[in-house]
């Protein structure tokens, strides 16, 4: 009987270390940047790098200067693929101030690239744009570990001075919406 509480006592403590040394180890995540809602507007979106679809790398900083529709999405979420024609439609309705960029969490490009090329079929002039940039999130990097999101979709609204203004969680928005909330920034 001893000798059973021992043993559960010493894998409770292993399992206790363990926990506590990967929680704190974990590679790439940094404090919360906008978790709490009301701690993304008004503060400024942190910068990162991502290669879009055509293998070209951008900075965020360099879209400085232009309103950001920052969207993260899957191929595999019903929300994201319902919302995604509605974010092009009105990023593309004003193309010289505003840019999409929509980061997927999907594990692969293929799965990615076959939604896409659905899209590029439905709104081959929107896909097209300068201003429509479309990259895989590698590993979550951006998406988990920079804006701290994990209920999909999310879409976060930018500023031309990059302080981010509204943060929209899921994809109950209307193209009105989204409008109104792009031409106060």
């Amino acid at each position: 009987m001893l000798k059973n509480l021992l043993i559960i006592t010493i894998i409770a403590l292993l399992t206790a270390g363990l926990t506590i040394y990967f929680d704190h180890s974990a590679p790439g995540v940094s404090a919360p940047i906008s978790a709490p809602e009301e701690q993304a507007e008004g503060m400024p979106a942190p910068d990162f790098t991502i290669t879009d679809r055509a293998g070209k790398r951008t900075s965020f900083l360099i879209l400085k200067g232009k309103k950001v529709i920052l969207n993260f999405w899957a191929s595999w979420c019903p929300p994201c693929i319902k919302e995604f024609p509605d974010l092009l439609s009105v990023a593309t309705a004003d193309p010289d101030n505003t840019i999409l960029l929509a980061l997927s969490s999907d594990i692969d490009d293929a799965a990615m690239n076959r939604f896409l090329s659905r899209m590029e079929k439905e709104h081959p002039d929107a896909m097209s744009l300068p201003g429509v940039i479309i990259a895989l999130d590698d590993g979550a990097a951006v998406t988990q570990g920079l804006f701290q999101t994990y209920q999909l979709p999310e879409t976060i609204l930018i500023d031309t001075g990059g302080i981010m203004r509204h943060k929209i969680p899921g994809a109950n928005w209307t193209k009105d919406d989204m409008e109104k909330l792009l031409s106060g920034l």
